[in-house]
């Protein structure tokens, strides 16, 4: 009875051991040497676990001859083959995996380093370090493979090798793939020839993709154009000026929501993003986009054609760079045209012109420095708008419009069509803490003095606060039932159009001074007139004239006496004038005896009082209280003043 229960309990001992040892070849693995490493690899099951220490471990040619039989597509021979199915490899603390042996990039398997036949393999929390003459870092075959917290570490040239998807099965599907917080220097590759099906979440993914210049042939990107890849938790991709072509090696391949980092130097490329897109710069001025003229790229804005530099089809977002035309001659271009929701900061915006030495002019539907379309918001925030020929800034969405921190500058005097600051065609606005300036057209025709610090059309509704306007024709203007707010020292003020024309809010003058209303002048003299304009923020122009030329011409208030007699010199704002009797005598003559007395019956000659030329202490000259005064609020000024446009609702004010 004994003998028979000794014999029960050794073979259920028997049973037991073998369990254990079939659990312990499927199970977990902890591995600490690169020959328990290897030897895992020639022994490898599905669905194994295997753990390895903090170190590196170095697969020399010496220990990849153990697993050297392992055939991957009718070859052997690979540096790291995993063909088992479910098979999960983690990395505990600093783990490396590297090889010393180094091989040329002839056959299939002397091109990778780690190459996954399995499918559901896990890679996670290991840096590779790949032989120095690299391919691919990471070759899968299979499909459902995760590749999580992985650093592809750089050789010697600043190549780390690629991820390359090249799946086995006969959909051609990598299943569900997922690459998250893995990091390489070189690209991921899924080619549409050889992916077909699945996808490839990426989350936490950065493909430095800078100082690869044996890569800068346009042939080569950092990520293939395929919509297998899903940019779930974030896609940064890293690029210097070496590439050849900033728009198709890099822009058009990139997944929808991926973050585009550019180094310091000039892109001449015109950038178009199908999808969602964030392009970072390292400086406003460090990372200029030029616009390429051999590249344009038409896009509709209303009924209207615009070139823009950088258009974004989905959401866009610009930030640290400068986005420029030529210095060379060129057609009309635009700045940055968005159709979802544009985020604009700290960018610099110049050049934007329809002319690029002076040379060249083309028609005036060009020159707008920031469009937008559609339905999103857009925000521009710490940005400047400076040599722009139409609008800098120009909104066609029903989102809403932030304006913050901005300078927006025009051509002055030099503008060769009316200018718009900032124009705002539906939807709702907010402009705070902005300085407009310098939108001065002058010209014989219609549209003289007929620049706009701030537009509102289309029942636009529109907030300005804090907003400073200096040399602008006219600040502000609004038409089919537009509406404009306007808060200055506490003090709000609305006007609202009715009409379905545009028309100006025009501030009439209630008063016009001259410093002098007598002036004498010997022929050939000159004396400048000062003039004071109430309120100094009037909308209409100061314009000035004399009613004998021959005597005395005028301009900007500088008086010139080109012959003897008398004239009236006229400053005119609107309807106000006022004026100065200007009297002209011929130079004096030095008399024939200049020791002879004269008669003291016989007055001296009448000399001019050098006074009288010149405007009285503490005035400024005409042309610069008319024109430079700096106006924080162009409506307003006076209590007295009204505001007065044609169809327009004007003169709501309240005190808050």
């Amino acid at each position: 009875m004994k003998k028979t229960m000794a014999l029960l309990l050794a073979g259920a001992l028997l049973c037991s051991t073998a369990a254990t040892a079939a659990a312990a070849d499927s199970g977990t693995k902890y591995i600490g040497t690169a020959e328990e490493l290897a030897q895992a690899i020639s022994q490898q099951q599905d669905g194994q676990h295997w753990v390895l220490a903090s170190g590196e471990y170095d697969l020399s040619q010496e220990l990849m001859a153990q697993y050297a039989d392992i055939q991957i597509g009718g070859q052997g021979g690979f540096y790291f083959p995993i063909t088992a199915d479910d098979l999960t490899v983690t990395g505990s603390g600093d783990t490396v995996l590297t090889s010393s042996y180094q091989t040329a990039n002839g056959a299939w398997a002397t091109q990778n380093f780690i190459t996954v036949e399995g499918d559901g393999v896990t890679l996670q929390g290991l840096d590779l370090h790949s032989k120095q003459e690299v391919n691919k870092a990471i070759e899968v075959l299979g499909q459902d493979v995760s590749l999580r917290d992985l650093e592809l570490l750089p050789t010697s040239d600043g190549n780390s090798g690629s991820i390359y998807f090249n799946p086995q099965n006969d959909a051609r599907s990598v299943g569900s793939a997922v690459l998250q917080n893995v990091s390489l220097h070189s690209w991921i590759s899924a080619r549409s020839d050889t992916v077909a099906g699945g996808t490839i979440a990426l989350d936490g993914v950065t493909v430095d993709f800078t100082g690869l210049d044996e890569y800068a042939a346009s042939g080569y990107g950092p990520i293939s154009q395929n919509s297998c890849f899903a940019v779930r938790g974030g896609l940064t991709v890293k690029v210097d000026d070496s590439v050849a072509d900033l728009q198709q090696q890099v822009v058009s391949r990139l997944p929808d929501g991926t973050r585009l980092e550019l180094a310091d130097g000039t892109y001449c490329a015109n950038l178009s993003a199908a999808g969602d897109l964030t392009v970072v710069g390292s400086s406003r001025n460090g990372t200029i986009l030029l616009f390429d003229e051999q590249a344009r790229n038409p896009q509709n804005y209303g009924s209207s054609t615009v070139n823009p530099v950088v258009y974004g089809a989905g959401d866009l977002t610009l930030c640290h760079l400068t986005v420029t035309g030529p210095a060379a001659q060129h057609g009309g271009i635009d700045g940055v045209y968005g159709r979802g929701d544009l985020h604009i900061e700290d960018v610099a915006i110049t050049d934007i012109r329809c002319e690029g030495d002076g040379q060249k002019i083309c028609g005036v539907q060009c020159g707008k420095a920031i469009l937008a379309a559609g339905s999103g918001d857009v925000t521009v925030l710490d940005t400047a708008i400076t040599d722009f020929q139409k609008q800098a800034i120009d909104v066609n969405t029903s989102g809403h419009l932030t304006v913050s921190g901005c300078e927006i500058r025009g051509a002055g005097k030099q503008g060769i069509i009316a200018q718009n600051g900032i124009v705002v065609r539906q939807g709702s606005a907010q402009i705070q803490n902005t300085a407009i300036s310098e939108l001065v057209y002058e010209a014989d025709n219609e549209w003289s003095h007929g620049s706009v610090g701030v537009y509102a059309l289309g029942g636009a509704q529109v907030a300005a606060d804090d907003v400073v306007l200096k040399g602008v024709d006219n600040t502000y203007a609004a038409g089919d039932e537009a509406a404009i707010t306007v808060v200055e020292d506490n003090i709000t003020y609305k006007f609202t159009a009715t009409s379905d024309e545009p028309q100006i809010v025009e501030i009439r003058a209630l008063e016009v001074k001259l410093d002098l209303t007598e002036l004498k002048l010997e022929m050939g003299a000159t004396a400048r007139l000062g003039a004071v304009v109430e309120p100094a923020n009037t909308t209409l122009p100061l314009c000035w004239s004399s009613s004998n030329e021959q005597v005395a011409t005028v301009k900007d208030g500088l008086i010139t006496a080109t012959g003897t007699g008398e004239t009236t010199i006229t400053a005119t704002v609107g309807e106000l004038s006022a004026s100065c009797a200007v009297v002209v005598t011929a130079p004096a003559t030095e008399p024939e005896q200049p020791d002879q007395k004269p008669d003291e019956k016989d007055p001296a000659p009448e000399q001019p009082d050098k006074d009288d030329t010149q405007p009285p202490a503490g005035q400024t000259p005409t042309d610069e209280a008319a024109d430079t005064g700096e106006h924080t609020l162009p409506l307003l000024a006076l209590a007295t003043v009204s505001l007065v446009a044609v169809g327009i609702t004007a003169g709501k004010r309240r005190r808050r």
